[in-house]
């Protein structure tokens, strides 16, 4: 593992900021270079999170008693089990399917909710140029 010299790179700055001739007084926000602009660019897809979605909602509710697979005596063997398991699995299971709706239900509201925050930050960007060009 490399360690990182923070001096080193202070130093740099520095000097980069000397050889341009800089004071802070110059440095305005639009110099400062940003990684990405649009923050769910490469992240969020509206299309494939509605998709994912509605392919997860008819998982939410988990089935404490599936279908029986195998010969009779297995299925016979398994139904038995099942009876004996009952009292916690199905405690288990509802749980699990109430903590599942309470999720689904959260994480479906988030496309609203960035699309209200895009709407917001377009239209506090647009004010920001309208200052902007009244200072000028």
């Amino acid at each position: 593992m490399s360690t990182v010299n923070v001096d080193e790179i202070m130093n740099q700055i520095r000097a980069e900021i000397a050889q341009k001739g800089l004071k802070e007084s110059d440095i305005k926000f639009e110099d400062i270079p940003m990684v990405n602009n649009d923050i769910f660019g490469d992240v969020y897809n509206y299309d494939e999170f509605s998709k994912s979605l509605d392919m997860a909602r008819p998982h939410v509710a988990v089935n404490a008693s599936p279908a029986l697979h195998g010969n009779i005596l297995s299925k016979i063997v398994k139904k038995v089990l099942r009876r004996l398991i009952a009292y916690h699995i199905e405690a288990i299971v509802d749980e699990q399917n109430e903590y599942n709706k309470y999720t689904f239900n959260a994480v479906s509201m988030l496309p609203d909710k960035i699309d209200e925050y895009e709407m917001r930050i377009e239209a506090l960007e647009k004010r920001i140029s309208e200052l902007e060009k009244k200072s000028n």
